[in-house]
């Protein structure tokens, strides 16, 4: 038989992760912004560290390294968003529709 110190432990534990998923669940508009964020910041601060061994001040190079950020995600998305514009036609689909 267990003792009631041990079933008490067991729906504390239960309890405390429920809390802590419902915490995850109900946080996640919040949550996932900031491990963004924070993976940004990560990525992003050895850059602006190069930059700022060429002479600028930490403003001018975290706004360079901001455009550049931008830019490139930019480019990315405009290059999916070309390739998912692209007709995918079979063998003869495609001069079906143009005869159409």
């Amino acid at each position: 038989m267990r003792s009631r110190s041990t079933e008490f432990s067991y729906l504390r534990i239960l309890l405390v992760l429920v809390f802590i998923i419902g915490i995850l669940h109900f946080g996640k508009p919040l949550i996932v912004p900031l491990a963004l964020a924070v993976l940004l910041t990560f990525v992003l601060t050895p850059i602006v560290t190069s930059i700022e061994r060429l002479h600028f001040g930490r403003i001018p190079a975290v706004v360079v390294t901001v455009i550049l950020a931008f830019g490139l995600i930019g480019a990315a998305g405009w290059g999916v968003g070309v390739e998912i514009q692209k007709p995918r036609c079979g063998k003869n689909e495609c001069q079906l529709r143009e005869n159409l």
